[in-house]
């Protein structure tokens, strides 16, 4: 009797059950895109387990966490079809809201330490570098642009530096791009293409008063560029550089105030903006520059239209130093 019942149960059970669907994948619509257009990639500015914590415990998260130990591991905490809040209220021209549209990756670091001579900041580590390339090209197949845009300064006088702010400099301006630019590349030979892009300045061109390791450290990398450029040109890998003017940016509020604070006189202080506002009067078309105006440029370097250009050292200030 019961075998029965069970037998009325699943009959009626099944009756009751409504057939899914039929999913027809035959057509395909022109106008779509991937959800995935930006990868965000922070430092954490705290230690490993402090950064696991928040990530994993508060309202900020990100879909990766790549750790500072001797032997790198990457964490999976979002995954990448599901948005992780790592971005914040942010955008990048005419795209709001970058959570919806990015992977984000969150490396260990403790980011930076203010000192009286200026803002030292933490390089990562080799093997953090080596770890970061060999997960992009195992998600992303290939590795078509490496962009080294790194960038500390320290401003002092030349019997005050101390030796610690002029290889830190060294280490971030100029070794972290050649770090990157030689991971990147073991990547683009097997490829047999590719394209490396290198942050220089015009100090690059031009060393200027009380911040020789930053001037070093920038010509180091159009150095860099033009050893590369012959090295990996068998390859179809270009190499280049640019030399970004006065930009609207954080590192320009700093220069104005210290840089101010040392050229300042008895018969002229500066004030905030004044020094930056008496520079930008010596450049032809009479403005600061903006990061979309280097945006553009790197964007050029990037694409197919640059691909018979390699070795070459571009200026990007309004017309500041032409050479």
């Amino acid at each position: 009797m019961k075998k029965i019942a069970l037998a009325l149960l699943v009959a009626l059970l099944s009756a009751c059950t409504t057939p899914a669907p039929h999913l027809d994948h035959s057509l395909t619509a022109r106008s779509q895109s991937p959800r995935v257009k930006f990868i965000v990639i922070h430092y954490t500015v705290s230690d490993l387990p402090r950064s696991i914590k928040i990530l994993t415990e508060q309202v900020v998260s990100s879909h990766y966490l790549l750790t500072d130990t001797d032997k790198p591991k990457f964490y999976v905490l979002v995954d990448e079809s599901r948005q992780a809040n790592h971005a914040g209220v942010s955008n990048w021209k005419t795209y709001t809201q970058l959570n919806v549209s990015s992977i984000g990756i969150e490396i260990v670091n403790p980011g930076f330490t203010d000192t009286p001579t200026g803002r030292v900041w933490y390089p990562y580590s080799e093997a953090q570098v080596q770890s970061l390339y060999e997960q992009a090209a195992a998600r992303f197949g290939t590795i078509d642009v490496s962009i080294q845009n790194a960038g500390v300064i320290t401003i002092d006088y030349y019997d005050r530096m101390p030796k610690a702010d002029f290889e830190k400099v060294l280490a971030v301006n100029t070794t972290g791009v050649w770090l990157c630019c030689r991971e990147a590349a073991k990547y683009m030979v097997k490829q047999n293409h590719g394209s490396l892009i290198n942050t220089s300045s015009g100090q690059g061109r031009q060393g200027f008063i009380y911040t020789p390791h930053y001037a070093a450290s920038k010509m180091g990398v159009i150095g860099i560029t033009q050893s590369l450029a012959h090295e990996l040109a068998p390859w179809n890998i270009t190499v280049n550089a640019f030399c970004p003017g006065i930009i609207e940016s954080e590192m320009w509020d700093y220069n104005d105030r210290v840089w101010g604070e040392i050229l300042s006189t008895e018969q002229k202080r500066y004030g905030k903006g004044e020094l930056m506002a008496e520079w930008v009067e010596g450049i032809p078309m009479k403005r600061a520059g903006k990061p979309e105006d280097v945006a553009g440029l790197v964007a050029f370097l990037a694409s197919d239209d640059a691909r018979y250009l390699t070795g070459q050292t571009i200026n990007i200030d309004g017309g500041l130093i032409m050479s």
